[in-house]
């Protein structure tokens, strides 16, 4: 099994479910974020099925996470420290945004089918303002929108994808933002973008050549240590002796700092360990 092959391929497949889970959960968003608590979980009590692909859709959306990683990858060899920085601040957030999405699509689906509205409501509110969901929750908006337009400058600055590509890397998520209200196509058409430049990041990921495999020398422990091999001294002196026994061939004999030539060489050999 070509593991490299594997990687790649896993890659290319998360550069597209990751962003391709987002473009599905704004198609079936039955609530939008400028909706009162009451007026959303009325939406959602009359169209619980759409809440739950919402719900799945955005469990999908864990495949940004890895999806972070092979951007890194791409941009890594050429920009290093603007892809370190922009990968860790993306992939922190993206981990705090899943926490702070899936716990605030259950909470609305199973507040919307409580029977007392008013209850409902009054729950909703305690928890979505909890320092433990605001937290996640803002570093997750701040997060993903600085941390993938640094991702984008490295991919533009690395030629590691097309620069269109990068574009939508790095601004998608920002007009992603500025319609964020918009329920239906028009957020969806925001990370459809997102879903064009990722994909072709994927293409690209695809057709990087293979790393030529690295193969090591057998190393014995002494080897592994650090220590030298031991030398045997017949073969050295077997080696020695057959240089020697050429008369065009000047030699050095460095252990006594001689120069051999000629008729010298019985010198040469007495010179020689035994």
């Amino acid at each position: 099994m070509n593991i490299r092959a594997v990687s790649r391929h896993f890659g290319a497949a998360d550069l597209v479910f990751g962003p391709l889970s987002l473009v599905l959960g704004s198609l079936f968003q039955v609530a939008g974020d400028d909706d009162s608590v009451p007026a959303s979980l009325a939406k959602i009590a009359a169209h619980t099925s759409g809440e739950r692909v919402v719900i799945v859709c955005d469990l999908l959306a864990v495949f940004m996470l890895p999806a972070v990683l092979y951007l890194m990858r791409l941009a890594g060899p050429r920009a290093p420290r603007l892809t370190l920085a922009g990968g860790t601040v993306a992939f922190a957030a993206w981990l705090a945004g899943l926490v702070s999405l899936g716990a605030s699509d259950l909470l609305y689906d199973h507040a919307a089918q409580l029977p007392d509205r008013a209850s409902a409501v009054t729950l909703v509110h305690a928890i979505t303002s909890d320092a433990a969901f605001v937290v996640p929750e803002t570093l997750f908006i701040i997060g993903h929108l600085l941390g993938m337009l640094l991702l984008g400058i490295a991919l533009w600055r690395s030629r590691a994808v097309p620069r269109w590509a990068a574009t939508l890397v790095g601004l998608a998520p920002l007009v992603q933002l500025l319609v964020h209200d918009q329920v239906g196509a028009v957020d969806a058409c925001a990370n459809g973008l997102f879903l064009i430049g990722m994909a072709a990041c994927a293409v690209t990921l695809l057709r990087t050549p293979p790393e030529p495999a690295q193969t090591l020398a057998a190393e014995t422990p002494a080897d592994t240590a650090g220590h030298h091999r031991a030398v045997d001294p017949g073969n050295r002196l077997t080696e020695r002796l057959a240089q020697l026994s050429s008369p065009q061939t000047r030699h050095r004999v460095t252990g006594k700092g001689v120069t051999v030539t000629g008729n010298r060489r019985e010198g040469a050999l007495r010179s020689l360990p035994r």
